[in-house]
Formats: C-alpha cells, structure tokens, sequence
C-alpha cells in the first residue's frame, strides 16, 4: 500500500462535531478506519472518505477524480439494492478564511459518500450471533438481489473459465504459501485436489453461462456483514466498486457469498430458503451444476484472506473453519432425488419442506420450488402479495404445474436434489412429476400430508402474511383425487418427528434400475 495525498484536512473537518450540527458535552464524531475508507459516524448519519492509497493491482484512489469517481459509482451501485441507505455524493470544498465546508462554491478538496446511518444491532452477522436472523430478512435480500441481477448490466468479457483457473492459481499459491502456518496442510491438499477437479469439470459450464448472459455487473461482496435492517427492511450495503474483477461476476457466485455465510453461521435452513427464493424469482435452475463450487470458493477465499491476516490471534482456528466448510461444499454430492411434498392447505407442506431442505442433497441442501410462489411469479408479484380469485382458475393452475415441472427437470438435471411444494390434490399432477424422475432415472418421493378439517381450518385462520391465500372456503373444496400410492404422513405431531418420518422415507427410497 502507498499513501499519496494528504487528507488530514478533510479527516478534521470530518472529524469535528461542528461540522455536523452536534454541541454539548457528549457531542462527538465515531471514526472507523479501513484499508480503503475512512468511515464518520454521527447520530444519523455516516460520511465515507475513500483513502488516498494505492494498492497494485487492486485499486488506485491516489488521485481526488479518482475518490470523486468512486463515491459517484458506491451511490449509482449501492442504490439498486439500498436506495434508502445512500443519499449522495457530498463535496468538501475550501471556505473563506481557510477551512472546508460542505458543497461550498470553492475548489474541492475531495468527496464523501453519505449514508443514513443504521443500528449496527441490525447489521445480520450480529443478527445471527445474536439469534435474531428470521426467515423474511433472508427473503427480501434474495429477492433485491434477484431484481438486480436481472436488471444489472451483463459482462460478456469475464468470468469464465479462464478466470475460474486464476482463483484455482491463487488459491494454491496462497494456501501453499502465506497463508499455511495457520492451516492444516493435509486438510489444503486435499482441498486442492478436489477444487481442481470441481474447476476442471466447471470449465466448459462458466464458458456458456458467459455466453449465456448470466455474468453480471453485481453486488460482489454480499456477505451477512454488508446486510442490515432500516426502516424495517432487510438491505445489502457497500457493493464493490474499486476492482472490476471482485464484481463482474456469475450472478450466482454473487449469490452464493451470502449462502456461504448462513452456513458457516449454523443456519442451513435460511441457506437453503434463500436459495429457493432467488432461484424461483430468476429461473436459473440450470446454474445449480456450478454452485457447490461457487460456494466452496466463497469459503476458501475466505480461509485464505482470514489466514493471511496480520495480528489476528484467533486466525489459525477460524481459518481452519473456512477451510473445512469449503472442503465439505466441494465434495461430492449424492445423487439427485426428487421428494414431493403434498397436501390439503394448512397441512404444513412448506414448514415440512423447508424443515427437509437442509438435511438433503448434500452440504449445499436441496432446492425447494413452490407452487404457491411460482402463481405469485407469473403474476409479478412478490410471493406474499394476494392474488385475485381467477388467478386460481384451473388454466392458471395447470400452468403453474407445467412450470415447477419443468423447473424440477431442470434442477434434477443439473444435478440437485429437488422438493417440490405444492397440493398435488389429483392424480395428473402426481404421476406427470414422478415420470418426470423416471425420465431423469432420479429416486422419487412421495409424501402426502394429512390432518382433520379442524385442525386445518384452526391453521389457516392463524396465518398472517402467508405465501398462500388459500383460506377456510378454499380448504372446504379440496379433495384428493384418483389412487394415490404416496405415504401419508400425519402432520399433527410436531415438526421434529414430522421431518424424521418424511426423511426415513426419503432415505429408504432406492434409486431406480
């Protein structure tokens, strides 16, 4: 690193209570220093003054455009997902008398991003130590970064497989390298052998997704301490603007950061719903070939950045966490199945589902796809927003089954263990998603929950901001239809002994011939 202008101006006027309105004896400014920022915090606000530094090969803001530049692209990037968060570039300008003031009409002396400021309490690394992280926070974040990926500029340029074998070159130089003394080195050849083998088979697959459009102009640094809540909303923060190479990126690598988090953080089950929530915003059920390795890079990167870190006295253990996360994502998954979960409204198919999730298909968990949320998609609408009634006519239906069909196939084909979440109330739909796992020579699972009318009605009465809209009159209608050959399972007892009975029948289901 080289420090090259002078900033100590600019830090006292950022520094100084006054220059934000603040008086009194507990009047003061917080200052928070990183590599690449200095960072004032009042009240409510936050001021971000990018460093005078240049780090080769990484990022050079030795010149004030420079800073200009990139507190212009924090604001035009971070607002696709945090717009409430990022109010604007603000100007420190010279003042008479030989101070600074703010957007005065003197030359600038060098530019702030400001941001309303948030409760680091909401921040969700601290949510998720704390056991505050819910299932909703999770959803808005997929569903802001499902919009931004669809809306963000695509890179045709990078991304591929020739850049898949440059994170392969630095991972082995640097896990071999500066980072060993803090690794187990048996535990990092292992994982280089399999990470060469996952790179070597992903090639050919990062090439198309390229040509594909699926590399995008993202977030690239959207882990659980760059999300936080404001204003009651869940929101991702502090995107990547100094280095094009951190976020031109496969939008699903971008993804897979934040899935990576939940599940070194304990949370497998919010890995997996997040994943389902995106994957049935943006269809890309094909992409599920690569993410094990994505995510198992997510997590070397990170092993290799904590074991390389100066004057950490922990480094050494969590490192070696990192490490054996990446080394369990980037084994071999077991070979798809595709488990049907089915039921009357208010059986408890979803809670099941998800409850099955992160116990199948491997460290990466199985992929969900709703029924209910795939009606709410092709509506455009978020999945607890309410339809009208003709949304559930049957020729909306049989659409609605033609696409989480159709999505299953995909997914199976890319090599995930597939749930699929939906009534499955007559025999049609039942036997068109079992011969869609005889097609793909994949093991099937049926499971059909059932509880008394009373209990189910008590359910649906309860339920407040649901995906589905089904109510009391809707439940009086359903009926299963045809033979059905599926185990049944009582969904009155509680989910722990639900989720073992599904998941000795999954287990206990073999592969076909």
């Amino acid at each position: 690193m080289t420090q090259t202008d002078d900033q100590s101006r600019a830090i006292a006027f950022l520094s100084d209570p006054a220059t934000h309105g603040l008086d009194g004896a507990h009047a003061r400014v917080e200052r928070i220093d990183t590599h690449m920022s200095h960072i004032f915090l009042t009240p409510d606000r936050a001021y971000k003054l990018m460093r005078a530094v240049r780090y080769p090969m990484i990022v050079d803001f030795s010149a004030r455009a420079a800073r200009q530049a990139a507190c212009a692209a924090e604001i035009k990037v971070n607002r696709a997902m945090a717009g409430p968060l990022y109010r604007g570039v603000r100007a420190l300008t010279e003042a008479p008398g030989g101070g600074l003031a703010w957007d005065g009409d003197g030359a600038a002396v060098d530019h702030v991003v400001e941001m309303a400021r948030f409760d680091e309490a909401t921040r969700f690394d601290r949510l998720a130590e704390a056991g505050g992280l819910e299932r909703w926070m999770l959803d808005q974040i997929a569903d802001l970064a499902a919009a931004a990926h669809g809306a963000a500029p695509v890179r045709f340029h990078a991304f591929g497989a020739a850049e898949l074998d440059g994170l392969l070159a630095e991972l082995t130089r640097n896990l071999r390298g500066e980072a060993a003394p803090a690794l187990d080195g048996q535990k990092v050849e292992r994982y280089l052998s399999a990470l060469g083998e996952a790179v070597a088979a992903a090639r050919p697959v990062a090439d198309y997704r390229r040509a594909a459009g699926h590399v995008v102009r993202a977030h690239g640094d959207l882990h659980l301490a760059n999300m936080c809540l404001y204003d009651g909303r869940a929101m991702p923060f502090d995107a990547v603007v100094f280095n094009d190479a951190f976020s031109d990126i496969d939008a699903l690598y971008d993804l897979a950061f934040a899935v990576m988090d939940l599940i070194r953080v304990g949370r497998r089950d919010l890995a997996a719903a997040m994943t389902a929530r995106y994957m049935t915003a943006r269809r890309d059920y094909a992409g599920l070939g690569v993410w094990p390795l994505y995510l198992s890079l997510r997590a070397a990167i990170r092993a290799m950045v904590t074991a390389m870190a100066p004057d950490s006295p922990d480094r050494s253990p969590r490192a070696g966490r990192f490490l054996d996360l990446a080394l369990d994502l980037v084994a071999q998954r077991p070979a798809p199945r595709l488990v049907a979960v089915g039921g009357r409204s208010g059986t408890g198919k979803s809670t099941l589902a998800a409850s099955l999730a992160p116990h199948l298909g491997g460290a990466a968990g199985a992929v969900v796809i709703k029924s209910d949320e795939i009606r709410k998609r092709l509506y455009g609408i978020t999945p607890e927003d309410r339809l009208p009634d003709e949304a559930y006519a049957a020729p909306v239906s049989a659409r609605v089954y033609d696409r989480l069909i159709h999505d299953a196939q995909s997914a199976l084909a890319a090599g995930a263990t597939v749930i699929a979440d939906a009534t499955f109330l007559k025999a049609e739909g039942r036997d068109r998603l079992a011969e869609a796992a005889g097609r793909l020579g994949v093991a099937f699972t049926g499971l059909m929950l059932e509880a008394g009318t009373d209990t189910l009605g008590r359910r649906l009465d309860a339920r407040t901001h649901d995906v589905s809209d089904a109510d009391t009159a809707v439940l009086a209608l359903q009926r299963l239809e045809g033979p059905c050959g599926w185990h049944r399972l009582d969904s009155d007892q509680p989910l722990d002994r639900s989720t073992q009975a599904a998941l000795d029948r999954v287990r206990a289901t073999p592969a076909p011939d």
